[in-house]
């Protein structure tokens, strides 16, 4: 009996308690006011908005114009890729046609040469004023340089020098050319060049030598 007189004290006590605290801490909500806006704070609303439009907009632009940059840089540079690999294409075409022409020129020369080597009748020679003629002999016929020929020596005069005139004043001492002999004189150069038999050749080297007595070579 007396426990059950305890437990029922206890019970109103801890209510007791419960309806002081309740008391107490008794929280209301109040709902915020509704506040209505004003033109001026409207404005302000409106224009912080159209600012951030615009520099949403701008930024926007910004972004495209850099990616239209990087576009326009790409393609430049390709372009400029093709053009060096096309320059490159050209130059190797060109040193490989200048190639073929010079592997050309050295056939052409080759076969000249192996011509003249094959010539029976061809000869060359080189003379100077104090060695006298000098020949090289391929077959019957020489040919013979004479250097520091002047006109005079088959006109008698400074002028007037010419193959045609050098031939008629040979022919005129004896000298004798046929189908295979020729005759070449160079006014400028003053040299004389004949290809004849040795024995024709030896009545111009006693005249040649004569000549260069006469002028004191």
């Amino acid at each position: 009996m007396n426990t059950k007189l305890v437990k029922l004290v206890a019970i109103n006590i801890l209510l007791c308690s419960v309806n002081v605290l309740a008391s107490d801490y008794d929280i209301t909500i109040q709902e915020k006011p509704y506040k209505r806006e004003s033109p001026k704070e409207r404005r302000e609303r409106e224009e912080k908005e159209s600012m951030q439009e615009l520099l949403d907009a701008a930024q926007a632009l910004s972004d495209v114009r850099e990616r239209d940059a990087r576009a326009m840089k790409a393609l430049v540079d390709l372009q400029y890729q093709q053009q060096q690999e096309k320059l490159n294409k050209e130059k190797k075409e060109k040193e490989i046609e200048l190639l073929e022409l010079q592997i050309k020129l050295l056939k052409q020369n080759a076969e000249a040469a192996g011509q003249k080597q094959a010539d029976p009748i061809g000869t060359s020679s080189a003379t100077n004023r104090t060695e006298g003629p000098k020949q090289i002999k391929r077959g019957v016929y020489i040919t013979k340089e004479y250097s520091n020929i002047g006109p005079d020596f088959f006109t008698g005069s400074s002028g007037g020098g010419t193959t045609a005139n050098c031939k008629k004043f040979l022919d005129s001492q004896g000298v004798t050319f046929d189908a295979y002999s020729t005759i070449q004189y160079s006014h400028m150069e003053k040299r004389l060049t004949v290809k004849n038999l040795e024995s024709e050749l030896d009545l111009i080297d006693a005249m040649v030598s004569e000549y260069y007595e006469r002028k004191g070579f």
